[in-house]
Formats: C-alpha cells, sequence, structure tokens
C-alpha cells in the first residue's frame, strides 16, 4: 500500500493503535504528523515538541503521555467486574471525562490509557472522526 493519507471515517469507538493516537491527537489540537518508512512500510504518529524535535506519539500506550492527559481532562474509570458478579462481557475498563458532557457515554476499553484516549476523542471528536486512509485500511 502507498502512503495514502486520504481520510476516511472510523467510528471511535472502533479507534485502536495509531488510529487512536492520531485521533486524540487531531481532537486536542496537538502538533501531531506522519512519517513514513517506504521500505519497512512502517508509518508512525509523531508529536513535535521541545522546539521542533520529532517523538512518537503513542498515549493509547505511554503512560507518560497518556497520564497528563488524564490529569487535564480529569477522566474517570470504572473497572470491569469480571468473574464476580455480573455479566461477563463487561469491558476491564471505561471511561469518561468528569464534568463535560455527561451524556456521552463512557468509553470501554482493555486498559486504562486506550480508555482515556476513546473518552477524549468521544467528548472532542464526537462518535465519528477521520483518520487517514493509511493507518486504518489493511495494505
Amino acid at each position: 500500500m502507498t502512503f495514502n493519507l486520504t481520510p476516511v471515517d472510523v467510528a471511535t469507538k472502533d479507534l485502536t493503535g495509531k488510529a487512536l493516537a492520531w485521533a486524540v491527537g487531531k481532537v486536542l489540537a496537538l502538533p501531531v504528523g506522519l512519517t513514513h518508512d517506504p521500505e519497512s512500510k512502517e508509518t508512525t504518529v509523531f508529536s513535535t515538541v521541545d522546539g521542533g524535535k520529532m517523538v512518537p506519539f503513542s498515549p493509547q500506550d505511554d503512560w507518560s503521555q497518556c497520564g497528563p492527559l488524564i490529569d487535564k481532562y480529569q477522566i474517570n474509570f470504572i473497572a470491569g467486574d469480571r468473574g464476580r458478579s455480573g455479566p461477563e462481557d463487561l469491558p476491564p475498563v471505561q471511561a469518561w471525562l468528569t464534568d463535560k458532557n455527561l451524556n456521552r457515554r463512557p468509553q470501554p476499553a482493555d486498559t486504562y490509557p486506550m480508555a482515556a484516549c476513546l473518552a477524549i476523542v468521544d467528548e472532542f471528536g464526537g462518535d465519528i472522526v477521520q483518520i487517514p486512509a493509511v493507518l486504518v485500511l489493511p495494505s
């Protein structure tokens, strides 16, 4: 696949990995971009910090990037209760932003950083966001 930057609509609830990182950066108006290695066909989401230095941006996997977002946006969490009582299909964790639109539903995910990122995108980007095709379409 070529380095296809054509935006495609993706449901927020379906975002994972680099597509989720891209969406977080975009809905928060952070300085994010993409790099692509044609040899390995690897695409990386990056953020520009400290006077133009490019660093990989992956708050969905990196507590050092997600932690400040959790603090800034006062994200609440509910841990799933698997194996005790209730439905077995509860997600391990759900998240939402404190004091924001209380009509938004908690965002379920497998990890706290993923849930926090999904809650941010849901709150500031809505149910559908645009993601570069290279991050979501099969190669």
